[in-house]
């Protein structure tokens, strides 16, 4: 089982960079090397939000499907990614994931993102 602590130790400060440039909406501005300053239109916001952290696990995820020519797909019970929309590489199951803040989807989808942005 995959938690999302685990899922969220996994995301470094260069996914999280990655991820927000993928995501419409989000700018990210590093003015202190410690500190990785993001914004939602044009506000700070923090990323410890649950729902800031969802809309931009959901806006990175179509980001990288509108830029690249693999996908992250999801279904009822399972999120992939494919290098064409028939062939899936690798599946991750909703139910081997356990959220806390996110949703199962949520969850497989930031797995996918960690993967692809690594």
């Amino acid at each position: 089982m995959i938690t999302e602590d685990q899922l969220k130790q996994d995301c470094t400060p260069e996914i999280i960079k990655k991820m927000v440039e993928l995501a419409e909406g989000f700018e990210c501005a590093m003015e202190d090397p410690n500190y990785l300053s993001i914004y939602f239109k044009g506000k700070e916001v923090i990323i410890d939000s649950p729902l800031v952290f969802s809309t931009l696990i959901h806006r990175a995820v179509e980001g990288w499907n509108r830029l690249n020519k693999a996908y992250i797909m999801t279904t009822d019970s399972f999120c992939y990614t494919t290098t064409n929309l028939h062939q899936s590489e690798e599946r991750r199951d909703f139910k081997n994931y356990q959220p806390t803040t996110l949703t199962h989807a949520e969850c497989a989808m930031l797995d996918c993102l960690i993967e692809v942005l690594k």
